[in-house]
C-alpha cells in the first residue's frame, strides 16, 4: 500500500507547518489541500507608489526600498557552494561567460521594504520546494528512507516563477522585454489566472537526471512582453506561459496534481494543490532511467559548469 493510502492522519502534515496532517492539509485519503502563501502587506494601504518599486501600481509601497535578492535568498543558500554561486546571463556579465559571485551580491533595489516583507512567503515556499526535490532526488538512500511525500500549493510555485521574472526584469537596465500588465494582479491574487495560464511540467523524456543547476529563460513576441518562462529546477522543467498557447501538450502536462518520482517499487510523491478538482494528473519521472551528464537544457557552452543561472 502506498503513502499516498496509508498516510498517518495524526502524523505531522507533509506541508512542514508542524500540525497533525489532519488538522491541517490531509482531507481524505489522497486528498490533500494547502493554503497559498499569505501574499498581502500589513496593515492598512499606504496609498504610495514607489517608483522604484515594481509593484508601485498598487500604490501601497513604503518609502524604503530594500536591496533585494531577484533570485531568492533561500533558493541561492541552497545553492551555493564554497561559499560562492558561478554564474552567466546576468546583464552585467559579457555574453557566454561565468562569474562567482557571494550571494549578497545578486541585489537590486527593486521592491521597496513594504512589498519585500509581503512576497517572502513565496521565497521560503520555494526554498523548501527545491530542498525537497533535491532529497527526493538522491536516488542512492531511496530504499534507506522509504516512501516519502510532500505537499505544495501549486499558486506558489507559479507565483515565484512570476515573481523571479518581474524582478530579473526590473533589475535589467534599458531592458526592451517587459512583463505582460496582469502579471502584478496575478502575483497578487486580485485576479484570476486566465484559462491556460500557469505552469506546464515537460514529460517529453520522463527521465531524472541529476543536476545543480537553476535555469531560467525568458521568451517574448515581437511586441517583447514576455509570454512565457522556463525555469529548470533540479531536472525538472518547468514552464510558466502567459498567454494561451496554440498547442497546450507541447509544453508538458497542465498543473499536475503529482509529481512522483520511482525507482524500482519504491516512490517520492510531491502532491500539487489546485482547488480546480478537474487537475488529476500525474507526472512520473524514472530514476533509473536518470541522466548522469550536466544538464541537457543548458547551451553547449555551459554544460560543463554547475550552479547556474541563465537569463537569455
Amino acid at each position: 500500500m502506498s503513502i499516498r493510502d496509508s498516510y498517518n492522519p495524526y502524523g505531522p502534515c507533509p506541508c512542514e507547518s508542524g500540525k497533525k496532517a489532519r488538522f491541517c492539509c490531509r482531507q481524505s485519503v489522497r486528498t490533500w489541500a494547502k493554503s497559498p502563501a499569505r501574499v498581502k502587506t500589513k496593515g492598512p494601504k499606504t496609498g504610495l507608489a514607489n517608483d522604484k518599486c515594481y509593484l508601485s501600481n498598487l500604490h501601497d509601497c513604503s518609502a524604503e526600498l530594500n536591496r533585494e535578492h531577484y533570485i531568492s535568498r533561500a533558493l541561492l543558500a541552497e545553492l551555493e557552494h564554497n561559499n560562492t554561486i558561478k554564474v552567466t546571463g546576468l546583464s552585467w556579465q559579457k555574453p557566454q561567460t561565468f562569474s562567482l559571485v557571494g550571494i549578497n551580491s545578486l541585489v537590486s533595489k527593486i521592491l521597496c521594504c513594504r512589498h519585500n516583507e509581503a512576497l517572502s512567503p513565496l521565497d521560503k515556499e520555494m526554498g523548501r520546494f527545491y530542498r525537497t526535490v533535491k532529497d527526493f532526488k538522491n536516488i542512492s538512500d531511496f530504499h534507506e528512507k522509504g516512501e516519502q511525500l510532500s505537499v505544495f500549493n501549486g499558486f506558489d510555485l507559479e507565483k515565484w516563477i512570476l515573481k523571479t521574472g518581474l524582478g530579473l526584469i526590473s533589475a535589467k537596465k534599458n531592458s526592451t522585454e517587459k512583463m505582460k500588465p496582469e502579471s502584478v494582479s496575478l502575483l497578487y491574487g486580485s485576479e484570476d489566472w486566465p484559462a491556460h495560464y500557469g505552469v506546464y511540467f515537460n514529460t517529453i523524456d520522463r527521465v531524472a537526471f541529476t543536476s545543480d543547476d537553476l535555469l531560467l529563460q525568458f521568451f517574448h513576441g515581437p511586441d517583447f512582453l514576455v509570454r512565457a518562462i522556463r525555469a529548470n529546477v533540479l531536472g525538472l522543467r518547468l514552464t510558466l506561459l502567459l498567454g494561451r498557447p496554440d498547442h497546450p501538450l507541447s509544453f508538458g502536462e497542465y498543473r499536475p496534481r503529482t509529481i512522483i518520482l520511482k525507482r524500482a517499487a519504491t516512490m517520492k510523491f510531491i502532491e500539487m494543490f489546485w482547488p480546480d478538482s478537474n487537475l488529476n494528473n500525474y507526472v512520473l519521472l524514472d530514476g533509473h532511467a536518470r541522466y548522469e551528464g550536466s544538464n541537457p537544457d543548458l547551451p553547449e557552452w555551459a554544460r560543463e559548469s554547475e550552479y547556474v543561472f541563465i537569463d537569455e
